[in-house]
């Protein structure tokens, strides 16, 4: 009678199977280790015995320990190191280190950046006795004001349109670049109609100098862009050429994703042993590349400033439709039926902007752009990865917009858009804390140095030629004296 005298536990539900160390070669020779990769597999009840019967209990040797180093190196052998470092893989071996969906940080954003116009309206709206002339913001919702309503709103919706259009810019052309280029179209634009519906109380012959110098501002930041992008494939080039030698080693393990088997130091371009690619070098930008939700790579520079023009185009409208809430300059309002004040016509704006920002971001979500990663509302909720920078940057930004639109009111807004520190903190924040422009070339350096100085310049001009408006009573005043 025989006797059972060994047995083995074999699962047949879902397992999942790590596979370490594979190295590969591409075909230009760079060797890449793939730290890890984890399998999920079945064994399915009805193949068991056959399984085992032919391939013993180590069976996933051979189905996938095996089978993943082979299909890993034909891969390689066949492509490029930008395609199995950068393209193929981007989404798949590294995806726990890309960076938080655009569509997901947006969204917070514009959360907070409601409760600032809301917080605005409910405090100074409600500061002093209303009055009839003078209602407080409360008792101007139930006001039949809709056309002052519309352009408020109208001016919420480009200037969201133009906030997505920017989260985009920032990934292609960088911080710095795209901040400066569409401030500058705003103020080119913008800063022009809004003269013209101030009735001139900025002085012209300041103004129109300093709006001159915000369009050079515009072309030496396109040429900033294109002499960096050049910068770049340069260092990237030199990486290749290097790689070529067959001395480097590119791991896909930890956030330390580039480490190297050469005694190169990194900013020579190659890889540290070991140590965190430093900013400016082409193993940084290879590992930003890997951390980034939004690609650049292969991304056209004209995809980058399209999108940065597109922005500067939408933020030139908001406004000079604000300042028509806020003036009735095309007279759309009933007689008798007060202008809306800058606080409630910021609530409107902010709603409208809220609205916006949450449809298009859903759909974004589940309709992509720039071959992001689809996403669920679901999956938004369950983000908390940057979720209080965002909600913190909405609320700053809520209340530069609501000090903004005072200080257009009470100065002017062709003076008022002029007056961005923005881009110059961008630009700080992009240099000193993100590393752009890092080793860069000294024609890179030279035209950011010009473009940065004639942006100073341009917001000094402007900053002189403000003025008051007629309607106030202390200009109406001063010009009563005068005349």
């Amino acid at each position: 009678m025989p006797f059972i005298t060994q047995y083995e536990p074999v699962q047949v539900t879902l397992k999942t199977n790590t596979v370490t160390g594979i190295q590969c070669g591409t075909k230009a020779g760079v060797m890449i280790n793939f730290d890890k990769i984890e399998v999920v597999n079945r064994l399915h009840k009805e193949y068991v015995h056959e399984t085992l019967l032919n391939y013993e209990m180590h069976y996933d040797k051979t189905w996938i320990y095996d089978k993943i180093h082979d299909e890993i190196n034909q891969f390689c052998s066949s492509h490029s190191f930008q395609q199995v470092y950068i393209d193929d893989f981007a989404q798949g071996l590294s995806s726990r280190f890309i960076g938080r969906l655009p569509q997901h940080t947006y969204l917070d954003y514009t959360i907070t950046n409601l409760l600032a116009a809301v917080l605005i309206a409910l405090t100074f709206g409600e500061i002093g006795k209303s009055t009839p002339d003078k209602p407080n913001f409360i008792d101007q919702l139930y006001q039949d004001n809709w056309p002052s309503v519309l352009f408020a709103m109208g001016s919420g919706v480009v200037l969201t349109i133009g906030n997505l259009s920017t989260q985009y810019a920032l990934a292609l052309v960088g911080l710095s670049v795209a901040e400066v280029v569409s401030a500058s179209i705003t103020v080119v634009i913008g800063t022009t109609v809004n003269f013209f519906l101030d009735d001139g109380i900025n002085r012209a012959q300041i103004l129109f100098p300093g709006v001159g110098c915000f369009f050079i501002a515009v072309c030496l930041g396109s040429a900033v862009h294109s002499s960096n992008i050049s910068d770049d494939e340069a260092k990237l080039n030199n990486l290749a050429d290097e790689c070529k030698d067959g001395a480097i080693l590119i791991n896909i393990s930890s956030k330390k994703e580039i480490s190297g088997v050469k005694s190169k130091d990194v900013d020579s371009g190659g890889a540290g042993s070991g140590d965190t690619a430093k900013a400016g070098t082409a193993a940084f930008l290879v590992e930003l590349e890997k951390q980034r939700a939004i690609k650049v790579f292969g991304k056209s520079t004209f995809v980058g400033l399209a999108i940065t023009f597109f922005a500067g185009l939408c933020f030139s409208l908001f406004s000079p439709l604000f300042n028509l809430a806020t003036n009735d300059q095309w007279h759309a309002l009933k007689e008798g039926v007060p202008h809306l004040t800058v606080y409630t016509s910021f609530f409107y704006f902010s709603v409208s902007s809220f609205v916006i920002a949450v449809v298009l971001n859903i759909t974004f979500l589940y309709q992509t752009i720039l071959n992001l990663p689809k996403s669920s509302f679901k999956a938004y909720l369950a983000d908390w990865h940057g979720r209080g920078w965002a909600l913190l940057a909405g609320l700053l930004c809520g209340l530069g917009n609501g000090l903004q639109f005072m200080g257009g009111q009470a100065a002017g807004y062709a003076a008022a858009d002029a007056v961005q520190a923005l881009p110059l903190v961008s630009t700080f924040w992009g240099i000193v804390l993100f590393g752009e422009f890092r080793n860069s070339s000294g024609r890179t350096y030279i035209l950011l140095g010009s473009m940065l100085s004639m942006f100073v310049v341009a917001v000094a001009v402007l900053m002189a030629s403000s003025g008051q408006r007629i309607n106030d009573p202390l200009a109406a005043h001063k010009l009563v004296v005068n005349n």
